[in-house]
């Protein structure tokens, strides 16, 4: 399904039409028809965050009566392997000029990705390969290492697991790694903030693995991004973009560094003993340093020189870090209201009895039905059993606090 929200987002901040399209992997042709349908309903960024407007909403809005989705182009890869080996012809090329084709015969033409993986396909049984350029400061890989290590119980002697979380800039190898003892969303999302922390700035784009804690559902085309993950992505202005199931070569830097920099910092440490995730960590950060700087063995400079000459080209972090937000599914009493941590809070009363999910920060507790969201409160401090309740009386509407 087509991202209207990240074309939107992307082209607030002045992404041209080909970066939309070979970021979202979807055809210049979508995301030129977005934008004038966008364009056409009066429909910007702006409202879309001011009116606080789902997926499923952005979408009516720009195409109320969208048209049944007719057959695919299929890619003719005897050609796209004829033509990629000729002076100045690329892959991208070949599908830009693909979607044109598609379109001048009325039908469909598949995304990036799929494109690539019928060639891929194709390429695999002529043994061909292809080399895939890396733009500085453009993507940073990210996974769990497959090895853990392990902190001691300084009372009864057992042995505790720590999952490495592991990073590498595409362009320039340049890594960052830090334990942690789960390695649940709180974990992952908590990993990535440190990591633009580390870098001291955040790529345009940010390849996962399509693990569990940060794609919700797995896919060739289309990974469901977990919602605390795709807002952390908002929050500081990059985007998500899944390798594909079984793919390494996907992100070949971070599968390399996952090898070599879990395997170097767990040889330096298999003697020593841990009995804090601090003290784990700090020799980990150590050794994170030291392969950093380290030089290249087949050419000049380190990681670290050539992560210096794209760190101007990261996007400067925000000023307020991402405050993670936890889910819930709540049950709407008779009442009309939902318990969230002991406290009570109003919806309409059309939801009695219904499943609604329930997002809750520190300070703010949002309502949703499906994608959209119904109402929100200010979250309640204090004594447990309190009530917040909004009511409406025609046009007149108050707000009380009570047990």
């Amino acid at each position: 399904m087509t991202k209207y929200r990240e074309i939107l987002r992307m082209a607030n901040e002045s992404f041209s039409q080909r970066q939309i399209a070979t970021t979202l992997r979807i055809s210049r042709t979508t995301v030129r028809n977005t934008l004038t349908a966008a364009n056409e309903q009066d429909l910007s960024w702006h409202k879309v965050q001011e009116g606080g407007l789902e997926e499923s909403q952005v979408r009516a809005l720009l195409y109320p009566q969208k048209l049944i989705e007719s057959d695919y182009e299929q890619p003719d890869c005897e050609y796209i392997e004829k033509e990629v080996r000729k002076v100045g012809v690329t892959l991208q090329l070949l599908w830009l000029e693909y979607c044109d084709r598609a379109h001048a015969n009325g039908k469909r033409p598949y995304m990036y990705s799929r494109y690539c993986d019928y060639y891929r396909a194709h390429s695999q049984k002529n043994r061909a390969t292809m080399h895939i350029k890396r733009t500085p400061g453009k993507e940073v890989e990210v996974d769990w290492a497959g090895k853990t290590g392990y902190l001691k119980d300084p009372v009864s002697g057992e042995l505790i697991p720590v999952y490495i979380f592991v990073a590498a800039m595409s362009y320039s190898q340049y890594s960052y790694a830090e334990g942690f003892l789960s390695m649940d969303i709180d974990a992952w999302i908590t990993a990535n903030i440190h990591l633009f922390e580390f870098l001291g700035g955040v790529p345009k784009t940010v390849i996962p693995d399509n693990l569990k804690t940060g794609i919700k559902k797995p896919s060739y085309c289309e990974p469901d991004i977990q919602a605390n993950y795709q807002e952390l992505a908002e929050h500081y202005s990059t985007f998500i973009l899944p390798a594909r199931i079984k793919r390494p070569r996907d992100k070949p830097n971070v599968e390399s560094s996952v090898n070599n920099l879990a395997n170097k910092i767990l040889g330096k440490i298999r003697n020593q003993t841990f009995f804090t995730l601090e003290e784990f960590n700090e020799e980990v950060w150590k050794y994170v340093d030291i392969f950093n700087t380290h030089a290249f063995q087949k050419k000049t400079g380190s990681r670290a020189t050539l992560f210096a000459q794209e760190q101007d080209l990261l996007t400067h972090l925000p000023k307020t870090r991402y405050e993670m937000a936890t889910w819930k599914v709540a049950t709407v009493q008779p009442n009309y209201h939902i318990r969230v941590d002991g406290m009570f809070y109003s919806v309409p009363f059309q939801y009695i009895s219904q499943k609604l999910n329930v997002k809750s920060t520190s300070s703010l507790i949002e309502i949703f039905k499906a994608d959209t969201r119904i109402t929100s409160h200010q979250r309640l401090q204090g004594r447990k059993g309190q009530y917040q309740t909004e009511r409406v009386f025609g046009k007149h509407e108050s707000s009380q606090r009570g047990s």
